[in-house]
């Protein structure tokens, strides 16, 4: 029977990769340009960043889906080709040779009622749609990430538990007075609790205060008080540098590393990177975590 990886986190740390947009970007993709119309009319650029990370040290790949639910491909006239841009993201992450394909799967990028127009049971329409596509495409698990808001995360979680998935949530935190919360005010631990009791598989962090290791650490104690779930994440390579050639600056791989000891003491089982990180971090943390 073959490894799930729910089972490899049993039994090891499991490296995912880095940064999809701002690798694409690199690669010639216009800043508010859609990721997903890649998969289509750039594949190879999209399948090179993929292996990229496979030859780093990655065994988790995730899609490059992750604005591709009904309700943000609407916003971007792309709603008819929501099974061509899921299914094709499976194809490239499955064709990386990675180990484990993660069907990435973002937020609607609209408030819910009452702060927004999205309704409940249309944002319930949109995830499930894209589950069950990336599902039927051969993912591994959904990845729901970068939630700002535990109400869209939990009906995220139950399209990914209605189409029978492994489901992982990635919850995004600010940093205030008040410690850590999401856009909507949610500490980690209650975010946790609530993940736990509808069905999730592991949860954990990324974007947001996640900007480096040390603050993902911190986040996932705060998980764990709420939940005996396995943890997950993906900080980003710290926060952006304005440059004065107009470029941005990230934290470099030695800087971005520091704060491991901190992420394996809060027992983080799937560690990888968010924006501003690339394959250069994924080949460093690999060689510090082992094989």
């Amino acid at each position: 029977m073959n490894e799930t990886i729910l089972d490899a986190i049993r039994s090891r740390i499991v490296v995912a990769d880095g940064a999809m947009g701002t690798q694409l970007q690199k690669l010639g993709l216009e800043p508010g340009g859609c990721p997903e119309l890649w998969n289509l009319e750039q594949r190879e650029k999209v399948l090179s960043v993929h292996r990229a990370y496979v030859e780093a040290g990655a065994e988790a790949i995730l899609t490059n889906s992750f604005g591709a639910s009904p309700i943000r491909l609407r916003r971007r006239g792309f709603e008819n080709r929501l099974d061509a841009f899921n299914r094709a993201a499976v194809e490239l992450a499955r064709e990386s040779g990675a180990k484990f394909v993660l069907g990435d799967v973002g937020p609607c990028g609209e408030l819910l009622e009452p702060y927004g127009t999205v309704t409940r049971q249309e944002a319930a329409e949109s995830f499930g749609a894209q589950v069950r596509v990336l599902i039927a495409a051969g993912a591994d698990a959904i990845l729901i990430e970068t939630m700002t808001s535990l109400e869209e995360a939990l009906i995220a979680l139950e399209s990914a538990k209605a189409a029978g998935a492994a489901a992982l949530v990635s919850m995004s935190f600010e940093k205030g007075a008040r410690g850590f919360r999401t856009l909507m005010g949610e500490p980690p631990e209650k975010c946790a609790e609530a993940l736990q009791q509808a069905g999730a598989d592991m949860v954990g962090t990324n974007c947001g205060s996640a900007a480096d290791m040390t603050q993902a650490a911190l986040i996932l104690h705060e998980f764990r008080k709420g939940t005996h779930l396995p943890l997950f994440a993906k900080p980003n390579g710290g926060l952006p540098q304005s440059q004065p050639d107009g470029s941005v600056r990230w934290l470099p791989p030695e800087d971005w590393i520091a704060g491991l000891s901190k992420l394996r003491k809060a027992e983080a089982r799937i560690i990888g990177g968010c924006c501003g990180t690339g394959p250069e971090h994924v080949m460093l943390l690999r060689s510090k975590i082992g094989r």
